[in-house]
């Protein structure tokens, strides 16, 4: 393939990656409390909505769970985040029944999109530089117990 090819399929990969994940959110109300969580969320990439359908009333899997985080993760690294104010807590969330259920989509959305307001305040600017080098972290462990074909393999080799 030439490189005006290569070019090419460049530019339409991105631009089916921006619609795929700008997603119209058939299933999540306008006005809804989670909603700009789950919009921020599904716009960075981090959650998905298959078919416009986020599934936000759905448990979240330990497999789903791992996948999410370091896609969180990355996303944090790479700056793709604003420095916003971070926003005041929806008094509508019902704390009553926390821990006594499993975390849905809704409320992972919205915790996502709390905390990467919080810590973008203390973040460096993205300037491509990687941490995994660094002596403040520690070495890179052997990731056991998980098969690789694991769904959420890659993921947990990267946030381990």
């Amino acid at each position: 393939m030439t490189a005006k090819g290569w070019y090419g399929a460049a530019v339409f990969g991105l631009f089916l990656c921006a619609t795929a994940h700008a997603a119209d959110l058939k299933d999540v109300p306008k006005g809804f409390w989670a909603r700009s969580a789950v919009q921020a969320v599904v716009d960075r990439g981090i959650m998905t909505a298959r078919n416009g359908k986020f599934a936000g009333d759905t448990a979240v899997t330990r497999t789903e769970m791992a996948v999410i985080l370091a896609r969180f993760a990355k996303s944090l690294e790479q700056g793709r985040w604003t420095k916003a104010k971070p926003r005041a807590v929806d008094p509508r969330a019902d704390a009553a029944k926390a821990g006594k259920s499993p975390v849905t989509r809704y409320e992972l959305a919205a915790v996502l999109a709390r905390v990467a307001d919080f810590t973008m305040q203390g973040l460096p600017q993205a300037a491509g530089k990687t941490f995994n080098a660094s002596e403040a972290l520690p070495p890179a462990v052997k990731l056991t117990g998980v098969d690789k074909s694991n769904a959420a393999y890659e993921a947990l080799v990267y946030l381990t």
